[in-house]
């Protein structure tokens, strides 16, 4: 049986592979010795590049027209399959009959939203937050609510250095609520395991979408805890930085979904 060190060390010599290949790197012509001398000396570059900046953490978007979650690279996935090392509420208020992507009020706890001109509002009081305040865009009441509530999550994923964010909308909240407050129940934390997510199409009205969904996968070994809680501070200062706008929301083209927000 491996020592939990050896997994760790194999994992991150994995990592650094990965990393090497996405810089577009052939290691072909390298002798097995030059490959291990790379190797370490790129794993050190990576840390020693993350020194002296503000980290962006790259999105992966969800494609309701092809049910994947896209990577920065154009590339389809099907399943995410990661650890959830920081995730937060967050809600959106957008004005629909306009092309602005920037919200009019943007709340990054869930609880106080921040307009535009700077002024504050608790999030349970606004009016914008009661079911039948939204608003299509021909002006048009719908059902559902003009403010968002949606779920960032930041996950370290095996072929990434770092983690990558994903946005929840409105109609995969609960899903997620759920598989947490289930894992939870159990006792599991979310470093202490990978969340596995996948993507099914459902339909509301006149529209479609993509609503996530979640199951438990292989347990974290506890030094790959220690390393993944140590990463959440600069994931968690990196994830304040990052404004609310309207990719956290919209799925694909662009057509968003006013009444089918099954609560």
């Amino acid at each position: 049986m491996r020592s939990e060190n050896e997994i760790t060390q194999k994992e991150e010599t994995k990592m650094t592979e990965n990393a090497l290949m996405l810089a577009g790197y052939d290691l072909s012509e390298l002798t097995p010795e030059e490959q291990k001398q790379l190797m370490e000396m790129y794993k050190k570059e990576l840390q020693v590049s993350q020194e002296g900046i503000d980290l962006q953490p790259i999105r992966f978007k969800i494609n309701k027209d092809s049910c994947t979650f896209l990577d920065p690279f154009g590339n389809g996935h099907s399943e995410i399959w990661g650890v959830i090392v920081y995730k937060h509420k967050m809600r959106g208020y957008w004005d629909r009959t306009s092309d602005d992507t920037i919200p009019e009020c943007s709340s990054w706890d869930g609880r106080i939203g921040i307009t535009r001109d700077g002024l504050q509002r608790e999030c349970t009081q606004c009016p914008y937050n009661a079911w039948g305040s939204g608003v299509d865009e021909a002006g048009n009441q719908t059902r559902g609510k003009a403010c968002k509530e949606m779920r960032r999550l930041f996950i370290a994923l095996a072929d990434y250095h770092l983690p990558v964010m994903i946005s929840l909308p409105p109609t995969s909240i609960k899903n997620f609520d759920s598989y947490i407050s289930a894992r939870l129940t159990k006792g599991i934390p979310d470093i202490a395991a990978e969340t596995i997510i996948s993507l099914v199409t459902e339909r509301g009205g006149k529209y479609s979408y993509a609503v996530a969904q979640f199951k438990m996968g292989d347990k974290v070994p506890p030094k790959r805890m220690l390393e993944l809680n140590k990463l959440r501070s600069s994931i968690e200062a990196a994830a304040s930085r990052i404004g609310i706008e309207d990719e956290d929301y919209i799925q694909g083209n662009g057509d968003i979904d006013d009444e089918a927000e099954p609560f």
